[in-house]
Formats: structure tokens, sequence, C-alpha cells
């Protein structure tokens, strides 16, 4: 599965849509037994390798005291009961930031990867790339920096939560605007790509697609 961005890299835009988005039905896991240890998060009988748990994904942390209350990034799956879990980062590449202490907490782990999967194939498509044109001899394995396109999906993705939202929830302008807030950086993100493709594999770049260009197709 193609995917540009992921649920940490969401969060840091938009935090909020992990605690409130209708998306039930890709919550991974969920439970009222976590154990918070600065950066150690475990619970008691869960299976996080069994359920799918991977670094990048976000878990929601909640206290009975309110002390804790916010979604934080999983840095690490480290045995089916346990995570390394941080702070949101400015860079994933920093080391975890111990999120605080606690018993008894609420935990919720629920993905945006599906969206994130049909960001990137509608993305390739535009760019005349596999897996979004399969026809194509060329996929994101000859893309030779793809970081551009990590916020290209994350704008796509929120583009998607929003629509949903926007239908299913009482403040329904609210969601709308924030679909097309994110539908506009969408765009012109989009525009601003310049993807160099190494056709050869070699190192060497040999093509340069521009986002905002008309390709023309001879038949």
């Amino acid at each position: 599965m193609v995917m540009f961005s992921c649920d940490a890299d969401v969060v840091r835009v938009e935090p909020g849509v992990f605690a409130g988005s209708p998306f039930a039905g890709q919550v991974l896991c969920s439970g009222a037994n976590g154990v918070l240890a600065g950066t150690v998060f475990s619970a008691a009988g869960e299976n996080f390798v069994g359920k799918g748990v991977a670094a990048g994904h976000v878990v929601v942390l909640q206290s009975l005291d309110g002390s804790i209350n916010a979604a934080y990034e999983v840095v690490a799956v480290v045995s089916a009961t346990q995570l390394e879990v941080s702070a949101v980062r400015a860079d994933s590449q920093t080391p975890a930031i111990p999120v605080g202490t606690g018993s008894g907490l609420i935990y919720r782990i629920m993905t945006l990867g599906p969206q994130a999967a049909i960001a990137a194939e509608e993305i390739t498509a535009r760019l005349g790339l596999r897996p979004g044109c399969p026809e194509n001899a060329y996929g994101p394995e000859h893309i030779v920096d793809a970081t551009p396109l990590r916020m290209v999906s994350v704008y796509r993705v929120l583009m998607m939560v929003f629509v949903i939202q926007a239908g299913t929830s009482d403040a329904g302008k609210t969601f709308a605007f924030r679909h097309d807030y994110y539908k506009t950086l969408y765009c012109n993100a989009f525009n601003r790509l310049r993807i160099a493709v190494d056709v050869e594999r070699d190192g060497v770049p040999e093509r340069m697609i521009v986002g905002g260009g008309v390709r023309c197709i001879r038949k």
C-alpha cells in the first residue's frame, strides 16, 4: 500500500480529528486500563502487534482527572502490550518527548491510513505515476525525493475527513469551511510540486514532473 503521509503527519496539523473523527470502523484498539510512564505506554491484555498498530500512528489518551487529554505519536511498538509514545514533535527523527505519568487511562488508536492510501492513488494519478496510472512503467520507487508529497497527502486526507464531518454533524458549515481551506492548501501545494524521477534507478534523475503542468497525450 502506497502512502505519502502517516497519522503523525496529520496530527501535527489537526490534532482534534483523532479525538472526534467519525471513522469508527478505523479504530484499531481502545480500552480503559492504560498505564503511562514518560514515553512508555502499556495496556495489559492488549495486542498492539496483532491489531496492526505501528510507528507513525496516533494514540489518544485521557485520564479521569483531565491532566492527560490529547493525541500523541506512536514512536515504536515495543511489544504486544507496550508502546513508545511521544508528545507531538516537529520532526519525527528527534527523540521521543515524555508525555507524563498516569494509570487507568482511556486510550484509543484510530488510523486515517485508508484515506492516506486513497490520497496517494489520486496524487500518483495526477502525476502520471503508478498506482494511480497502472499502465505507467514508473512508480513511487522511482521518485528521487518524495518529501514534498507529504503535505500534499496530509491536506488531501483532511479534505476527506472534513467533507464527511460536514455531512454528519450539526456543525456542518464549520467543517465545510475546513474542507475548503484544506482544498486550497492542497491545490496550491500540488501546483508547486517538482518531482524528480530516476527512470533508470541509477541515482541520476532523468525526468522532472511539474505538479501544475498540463500533460498532453498523443493518440
